[in-house]
């Protein structure tokens, strides 16, 4: 379920600043601009269209090979701009034992996730900037800094974790993003984001 969306800034969003400043040069990607946000299927990524009401908020467990076995060549799930929210993003997945191997910050100001179980098998996870103002209208924007101070706690050391991250569905096009999926699956948003404990570090 939805956190409750904070209306001003705290002390823990205060932290989360701080937090995102001493982590930046350890994450990659850049943004020099002052705008966040992004253009395709933007209210889809924030949980603001007009579908997302109509989500399943009984989380089904996947492995990250399971979510890659999903056809998105088929038409009705295909990838296409003017689309809206299809079936197969109407869904919550919880995925467990996921290694982190890359955190980038795109222009969007979205924490980009490259996650790995480890069998060779990658997907992108993301999460808005809560700080943007149609994240600010979702009701997920309780959430969505939550999960990013989450990460950011990790922003030094992620390689040295398993986590279990949580998150819509998002079928995105390929363009050369990192760790894009086969099929182009993603979870997006990002809604939750938990430690499960230390292990070896991965190597980059």
């Amino acid at each position: 379920m939805p956190k409750a969306s904070p209306k001003k800034y705290t002390i823990g969003a205060l932290v989360y600043v701080l937090l995102f400043a001493s982590a930046a040069e350890k994450i990659g990607g850049g943004d020099n601009d002052t705008k966040c946000g992004g253009e395709e299927h933007w209210e889809q990524k924030v949980l603001i269209d007009p579908a997302a009401d109509s989500i399943n908020f009984n989380i089904k467990a996947a492995t990250i090979k399971q979510l890659l076995a999903i056809d998105t060549k088929l038409p009705v799930n295909k990838y296409k701009e003017s689309k809206p929210r299809m079936e197969i993003e109407k869904q919550i997945y919880e995925i467990k034992h996921c290694f982190v191997t890359d955190i980038l910050r795109e222009n969007d100001n979205d924490l980009h996730l490259v996650i790995e179980d480890g069998a060779g098998n990658h997907m992108i996870a993301e999460v808005p900037d809560a700080s943007c103002p149609a994240a600010q209208a979702s009701d997920w924007s309780g959430n969505f800094e939550e999960v990013r101070a989450d990460i950011l706690t990790y922003a030094n050391n992620y390689r040295h974790y398993l986590f279990t991250i949580t998150g819509v569905l998002f079928v995105d096009k390929s363009h050369g993003q990192t760790g894009v999926a086969p099929n182009s699956i993603e979870l997006h948003p990002i809604i939750a984001f938990t430690k499960e404990k230390k292990i070896n570090p991965i190597p980059k």
